[in-house]
């Protein structure tokens, strides 16, 4: 799942027109941190201008949203499991 989910959001942020990838400045992905139920993916990407960083940001994380849905690929959540013994 951990690689679908990363094809899915490189593809995402190619294709999303806010992001400045000329001169080689491709998308990058740095792989955080993988614990026990969940990998902590950064994505670093520019822009042209500062004033697009927030709403390229939230178009690619609102498209992220929408492709995992699709995908039937799950958000980690934290679980709290109760045992009576």
């Amino acid at each position: 799942m951990i690689k679908r989910g990363m094809e899915l959001v490189e593809k995402i942020a190619e294709e999303d027109p806010g992001v400045y990838s000329e001169g080689g400045k491709k998308p990058q992905f740095v792989l955080r941190n993988i614990r026990e139920y969940d990998a902590l993916i950064e994505l670093r990407f520019y822009v042209d201008t500062p004033k697009k960083m927030r709403i390229t940001k939230s178009n690619i994380i609102a498209q992220i949203i929408k492709e995992f849905e699709k995908e039937k690929i799950e958000f980690s959540t934290p679980k709290v499991i109760y045992r009576q013994e």
